[in-house]
């Protein structure tokens, strides 16, 4: 039986690990981490659950080709999802814009808003729209495809192209330009932290969600990669935690092994990364097999920005029924360090529908600063 050994245990490397079981390969995932799961986690203090990472899910909707992709690796397998009216919604100057699911809620409220951005609502809804249909094929990588299924896959982008293309021109700030009201600029340019951030950022969510493509599986992100090791286990896959790779023997172009920080070395067929490429590249290859277009963007910071995120976890002596999932609130002089500019909006998240994260009649709330 060939081998297989997976750097990285996150959602990516757990997938892996389960195609190689269910594909006849022996494998093994070594995670540097105590725990698997990747950033896809959560955490239980004083009796709340801080949940660490999905504020929506694409796939969650049944009969898509990724939802099926979900349900193989045991992420969405038999769980129920929650689907939230409000994708987020953002305070500025006493008004709320809200992103609904409900496409015509979203237009009418925000006709109600401003009447005079009619036009730029319409055509920004219409596009929307356009976008609620794409599924994303999971099937094979492009590159992979014969040229009969590199047709069907071109002819299944047909209605989205233009509109990818369209978005991908622009950037957040330059969308949120389009719009008169101040209150619904800042609405679409709190979308993404600041920076030349693709308008296809806001468009491409908002398509799915509004397309039922995308909501939260109960239960939060660390019980859904649970649920991916169990099912890897079941399938006689191993796993190593606290076992950071940090070096390889490459003969002639090809991993013969790699060694952990602990000393240990591992052998198998084939090597599978599946974690931090920069990690990857700078840090266990030594830089000596670099990509131009990761360095490209690794050593642009003003082109290609990295937002950094502190998040923080609050647990609540209430209920919180009729404010949305997600809200943004404008803040004022909130500042981190000493270089950074001042923090405009807060984004806080609650977790009412999840009656397992917080004591009885409590609420477990998550804020979300981006630089």
């Amino acid at each position: 039986m060939k081998k297989v050994v997976i750097i990285g245990g996150g959602i990516a490397g757990l997938s892996a690990g389960i195609f190689a079981q269910k594909n006849g390969f022996e494998s093994r995932i070594l995670e540097k981490h105590h725990t698997l799961g990747g950033e896809c986690t959560g955490w239980d203090r004083q009796g709340y659950h801080i949940d660490g990472c999905i504020h929506w899910m694409v796939g969650t909707k049944e009969g898509t080709q990724i939802h099926d992709l979900w349900v193989e690796v045991g992420a969405l397998e038999g769980i129920e999802i929650f689907h939230p009216e409000s994708f987020m919604a953002v305070e500025y100057d006493s008004i709320t814009v809200n992103f609904y699911r409900n496409l015509e809620r979203l237009k009418s409220s925000w006709l109600e808003i401003s009447p005079k951005d009619e036009e730029v609502i319409e055509e920004f809804c219409n596009d929307i729209k356009k976008l609620q249909s794409f599924s994303i094929p999971v099937g094979k990588p492009i590159d992979m495809m014969n040229i009969i299924e590199k047709i069907k896959y071109i002819l299944s982008m047909k209605d989205i192209g233009s509109i990818m293309q369209k978005y991908g021109k622009i950037s957040v700030k330059e969308l949120a330009q389009k719009f008169k009201h101040q209150a619904l600029r800042e609405a679409i340019a709190s979308f993404m932290p600041e920076g030349d951030y693709s308008a296809t950022s806001v468009i491409f969510p908002l398509g799915t969600f509004t397309g039922g493509q995308s909501s939260i599986p109960m239960g939060g992100s660390k019980a859904l990669t649970q649920r991916m090791v169990e099912k890897y286990l079941a399938l006689g896959g191993r796993f190593e935690t606290s076992c950071e790779i940090v070096e390889v023997d490459i003969q002639a172009n090809r991993v013969s092994s790699v060694k952990s920080k602990g000393g240990k070395t591992f052998l198998a067929d084939y090597y599978i990364a599946a974690c931090d490429a920069k990690v990857l590249y700078k840090e266990i290859l030594k830089g000596c097999y670099s990509d131009s277009e990761f360095e490209k963007r690794y050593n642009n910071p003003e082109i290609y920005p990295l937002a950094s995120n502190i998040y923080i976890g609050i647990g609540y002596e209430g209920i919180m029924e009729d404010i949305p999932r997600t809200l943004k609130f404008p803040v004022e002089s909130l500042n981190i360090t000493q270089n950074q500019k001042p923090i405009k909006y807060l984004q806080m998240t609650h977790y009412g529908y999840e009656p397992n994260f917080a004591p009885k009649n409590h609420t477990v709330i998550t804020f979300a600063i981006n630089d």
